[in-house]
């Protein structure tokens, strides 16, 4: 009499070989799905898009069509970045730098009413907002570019609250772009902070508005050797 059947050890070869098989079933399935990219981020998610002055390229920068435009044709999570001056009576309307007159005609206009302020531990002569009230700015220089009167700014999306962008961390406490300053805006609850990036020879980036480390530093009289002269900038 003989009995057909597989040895205790034949099952476990037969075991082991469908184990195998369905492991490469398994990892042949998952080639085929597309592999999930991650941004390079600190969070992982897409960076912003910061449209500062709004699409200043085509048209006249902080302008009302200029942010209305930037707004309709980047991407749905777009930034719209805000320099926000104040007038004397705390109207905001969006302009870049603190002098009016490099941006608009209010040199003609008001001839007579350039002052003199100390910004960063430097005098900056010209016209300024806060000398002005927001009739003023709106009825003569200002009428095409955003401002809060009457809420002719785009408002946010998702009925959310605008993004406080500090330039420089609290440069108005402590040095702009210092580690104070940054720790302060975001104490003081900012939600982007704005760095100007200057790169190291060896590929370390690090804050500062200038590539000309004399005007923040003490290079100069510490790094005398390494004057040098950039043309193209």
């Amino acid at each position: 009499m003989r009995c057909e059947g597989a040895l205790p050890n034949q099952m476990g070869v037969r075991y082991s070989h469908i184990f195998l098989i369905l492991l490469l079933l398994h990892g042949a399935n998952a080639a085929l799905k597309d592999p999930v990219q991650k941004w390079r981020t600190l969070s992982g998610t897409p960076p912003l898009v910061i449209a500062r002055g709004g699409y200043s390229g085509l048209f006249p920068d902080s302008s009302q069509s200029a942010y209305q435009f930037a707004l309709v044709n980047s991407l749905p999570e777009a930034v719209l970045f805000c320099d926000l001056q104040l007038s004397s009576d705390n109207v905001g309307f969006c302009t870049t730098g603190l002098a009016l007159d490099n941006s608009m005609l209010i040199a003609e206009v008001f001839p007579n009413n350039a002052k003199t302020y100390k910004v960063n531990g430097e005098d900056l002569h010209g016209w300024f907002s806060v000398d002005f009230t927001s009739n003023q700015l709106m009825d003569n220089v200002t009428s095409c570019l955003a401002h809060t009167k009457d809420n002719p700014l785009p408002p946010p999306r998702n009925d959310t609250r605008p993004l406080i962008i500090t330039h420089n961390g609290a440069s108005g406490i402590f040095p702009g772009a210092s580690d104070l300053a940054y720790r302060q805006a975001v104490e003081d609850g900012t939600d982007i902070i704005d760095c100007s990036v200057q790169m190291s020879e060896d590929a370390v980036p690090f804050c500062m508005d200038s590539p000309d480390l004399t005007k923040g530093t003490t290079a100069a009289p510490m790094f005398t050797t390494k004057v040098a002269n950039v043309n193209e900038i």
